[in-house]
């Protein structure tokens, strides 16, 4: 027997989507998520047949659609070009931390001796609210 989805997106979307909004903390990215959760149920329900909690497998599908589209939002976001220059303009041997890692683990924009934790937050660039965010979803 196919689920009913029209039944269940009345049902659970309001519910669904405000707990999405809640974690994400973006009506947005809450919004596309919710709506990748519902295709995603759709597409899988009528062959494995429809979980024991629907609400909470849609919210769980949405939480990891919202992880997905941050996680591809930070590649193709926006790269400072002075921050890429001075990261270019280091020699290759001073790039080496003797520990064995490349790198200073220091993010273009971070104060001297920081790490990417460390970086500006007010309006510095989205790696920051990207990198907060998955921290709390993940």
């Amino acid at each position: 027997m196919s689920p009913d989805f029209d039944a269940l997106y009345r049902r659970e979307s309001r519910r669904v989507l405000a707990t999405l909004i809640r974690l994400v903390g973006d009506f947005d990215l809450a919004e596309e998520a919710m709506a990748e959760a519902f295709r995603a149920a759709i597409e899988q329900w009528p062959r494995e047949g429809v979980p024991a909690n629907p609400r909470a497998w849609l919210v769980s599908a949405g939480r990891f659609k919202a992880i997905d589209a941050i996680r591809r939002q930070e590649r193709f976001s926006y790269v400072d070009p002075e921050a890429l220059e001075a990261r270019s303009a280091e020699p290759a041997d001073a790039a080496a931390d003797g520990g064995g890692r490349v790198g200073s683990g220091r993010w273009p924009g971070a104060e001297e001796g920081g790490t990417r934790a460390d970086g500006p937050r007010e309006g510095g660039g989205t790696w920051a609210r990207s990198w907060t965010r998955a921290r709390v979803l993940g």
